[in-house]
């Protein structure tokens, strides 16, 4: 690889936006897998449906769910 203080402005300028893109495509990845690693924890944190009326009925034996 040449060495970068030889390089022309061109090639400087050619260097730093191809950097910027890669990094920006790093950048937009990293936030997506927090999001989907963010949504995934929240829906495992929801339980079932059935899995409530079952804790609420067992909580309160005369209640018949309406």
């Amino acid at each position: 690889m040449t060495d970068p203080a030889l390089w022309s402005a061109a090639e400087r300028a050619a260097f730093d936006a191809r950097r910027r893109s890669r990094n920006l495509a790093l950048g937009i990845l990293l936030a997506a897998l927090t999001v989907l690693f963010f949504g995934i924890t929240m829906v495992r944190m929801v339980p079932p449906s059935g899995e409530v009326q079952a804790k609420l009925q067992a909580q309160k034996p005369g209640w018949d769910g309406r």
